[in-house]
């Protein structure tokens, strides 16, 4: 079984918090600018874990 590293977890969470608000608020207000939300989203899960890959 392949361990996954922390990066790749939060990388997961991210989007998948990320994308469901994202298509909410596009299915909610027609604006495309909640694709921003969901990059900042997958953007913050990478970094939080690398930042615990670092740490063990």
């Amino acid at each position: 079984m392949r361990y996954y590293s922390f990066s790749e977890i939060g990388m997961l969470i991210g989007m998948a918090i990320g994308g469901a608000i994202a298509s909410i608020g596009i299915l909610a207000t027609g604006s495309a600018l909640f694709l921003g939300f969901g990059a900042i989203c997958t953007a913050a899960g990478i970094i939080t874990g690398s930042m615990f890959d670092k740490k063990h």
